[in-house]
């Protein structure tokens, strides 16, 4: 069997700074964790749960509108994307969320029967943690930050790629930042 292991880019930060032996500040929470042990071969334990913001293609941005927990993926929203060709999938509210189980259905092509007694064992789970997470956010130490005034920091568009999503703002870039 192989086992699964869940890390996340939001573990570069926390990784980083156990390394230099320094703390992180205490006045708030990080999504990430330290994976030190698990790149040096001492542990196999990453996250149980990861939560998915909406990037923009759908819904609205930032919002947590899909998670993966274990072996499972579970989407409260799903189409809405812009393709290259300007077409947009139909954008679906799911309640109670499409869940898939990546063991048996990688390609989440088809969501579990939410009749099933697997599903129905599952969906407290699932739910309790989007609540837990959303409860998390709300409760932090957060800062607010707009950064859709420069363009520097708008993120590199390729329009000529293969499964790009340019938006209006993105076009306007010179490839050469790419």
């Amino acid at each position: 069997t192989q086992a699964v292991l869940f890390c996340s880019t939001l573990d570069i930060f926390p990784t980083l700074v156990s390394l230099a032996n320094a703390t992180l500040p205490p006045n708030r929470r990080f999504d990430g964790i330290d994976i030190s042990e698990v790149l040096f071969g001492s542990s196999r334990k990453g996250h149980q749960t990861l939560f998915h913001p909406n990037s923009g293609a759908a819904g609205k941005y930032g919002e947590i509108q899909a998670l993966r927990l274990d072996q499972y993926k579970a989407f409260y929203l799903t189409g809405g994307a812009k393709a290259c060709d300007g077409s947009i999938g139909q954008e679906a509210h799911h309640q109670p969320p499409l869940i898939f189980d990546l063991q048996h259905d990688i390609q989440e092509q088809e969501p579990m029967d939410i009749q099933s007694a697997e599903y129905r064992s599952l969906l407290p789970l699932v739910n309790k943690s989007l609540m837990d997470i959303l409860q998390d956010i709300v409760s932090d130490n957060v800062s607010i930050a707009d950064y859709s005034h420069d363009k520097d920091v708008i993120p590199c568009c390729n329009p000529q790629h293969l499964v790009c999503r340019c938006e209006s703002a993105c076009s306007n870039l010179s490839l050469e930042k790419c």
